[in-house]
């Protein structure tokens, strides 16, 4: 009797933490996370810390929310004259807007 219910045990505990692995994420507070379940935008996570899903039925895709900044390289565009610093930066305001752009199967 003993010996039947330690394999079903360690059974029951490894589908309890392969269950629980896969429905938890951990935010960062540099990332912001889009929630999509079944291709569609169910949630936006802007706070960092433990976060819940359901494990197959919803998938996150993170964003990250600092400015990021671009140095494009020097362009000659005549022998005169020189662009000596190029400098771009962006940030992602609002991850949805994105989403919503292109379309929710590109997400």
């Amino acid at each position: 009797m003993r010996i039947s219910f330690i394999p079903s045990f360690i059974l029951g505990v490894s589908l309890i933490l392969l269950t629980a692995s896969s429905s938890l994420f951990t935010l960062h507070q540099t990332k912001k996370a889009l929630v999509l379940q079944f291709g569609e935008l169910v949630k936006i996570h802007d706070t960092p810390g433990l976060k819940v899903k359901i494990p197959v039925i919803q998938d996150v895709i993170f964003f990250d929310r600092r400015l990021l900044d671009y140095n494009l390289p020097v362009i000659e565009v005549n022998s005169r004259y020189r662009i000596l610093s190029t400098q771009m930066g962006n940030r992602v305001g609002h991850p949805g807007w994105i989403c919503q752009s292109r379309g929710s199967r590109a997400c």
